[in-house]
């Protein structure tokens, strides 16, 4: 008897063949995005890292950090350290007598690579994700490490708690639909006078159902003081709400596209990535000088 060879697959085999190919195509997709998301978290972790020496070497030349505010305009202190980030030319176009931001327009429209994380999206805009530690408290009893309501001039020294335990600055992510858990919350304007108001805020926030959010573009231009910022209120990637507009009464988490938490610059200059699981406790005693 002749013995028929098989010179092909049946159906079943070629079924189990395109299986099994498919899922090693995933789990090495999963690799590829994961060792990706690595490469960018430590390029954020190093922008910041340059925020931050930038901000040493202002304070060596000045005897101070760059104010949290002027009196004439709400810049925030990106623009301070442009001189040291190599930006030197950007600072020149910068006229610090004008008193509204819409005209300082060549400053606005650019770019700044050293303010954007590589994981952000929409990567050409002007934009920082990077704000600043507005304390612990959206009261009247504030103890922001920038002291912005009083738009001095800060110092290290001014750090009460070390500048190793004191939080500058930390990633905040623009917020647009689909990218983000943990988005603002419009809510109606609520008073805020004491720390029990304070925390009756945050819980309402906190237990606001999820489809109860609402996506907001919140604007963080690296040129203006009144959107690059955060508070050491709830940890890291928490749900924000906004009280009815009123930056200084809204509860604005830091945020970041990252897996699990956030990069924080330190006063003293070094950089920690800091999970969304972080103790409570501790994210708050970070928050004040």
């Amino acid at each position: 008897m002749k013995v028929r060879r098989r010179n092909a697959f049946t159906l079943t085999e070629l079924i189990v063949v395109i299986a099994i190919t498919a899922l090693l195509a995933a789990l090495l997709l999963v690799g590829v995005q994961s060792a990706r998301e690595a490469v960018r978290r430590t390029y954020c972790s190093s922008n910041l890292k340059q925020i931050g020496l930038a901000l040493q070497n202002y304070q060596a030349t000045y005897k101070c950090l760059p104010a949290g505010a002027t009196p004439t305009v709400g810049i925030c202190p990106l623009v301070g350290i442009l001189p040291y980030i190599e930006q030197q030319a950007v600072y020149e176009t910068i006229d610090f007598s004008e008193t509204h931001i819409p005209r300082l327009l060549t400053a606005i429209e650019t770019k700044i690579p050293t303010y954007r994380c590589p994981s952000a999206v929409n990567q050409e805009s002007p934009r920082t994700d990077y704000g600043f530690n507005r304390g612990t408290t959206i009261t009247q009893d504030r103890n922001s490490p920038w002291f912005v309501e009083e738009r001095k001039w800060p110092r290290i020294s001014d750090f009460h708690r070390g500048s190793s335990q004191t939080a500058l600055m930390a990633e905040i992510c623009e917020r647009l639909p689909g990218v983000k858990k943990g988005q603002f919350v419009f809510q109606s304007r609520v008073q805020i006078d004491t720390l029990v108001d304070q925390a009756n805020f945050v819980e309402r926030c906190e237990s606001l159902p999820f489809s109860f959010q609402s996506i907001i573009d919140n604007g963080h231009l690296w040129i203006g003081g009144a959107a690059a910022n955060y508070y050491h209120i709830s940890t890291p990637n928490r749900r924000s709400c906004s009280n009815a507009n009123l930056t200084q009464k809204s509860i604005c988490t830091s945020t970041s596209m990252h897996v699990s938490g956030v990069n924080l610059l330190y006063a003293d200059g070094h950089i920690e990535f800091m999970n969304d699981s972080v103790d409570s406790e501790f994210w708050i005693s970070l928050g004040s000088r």
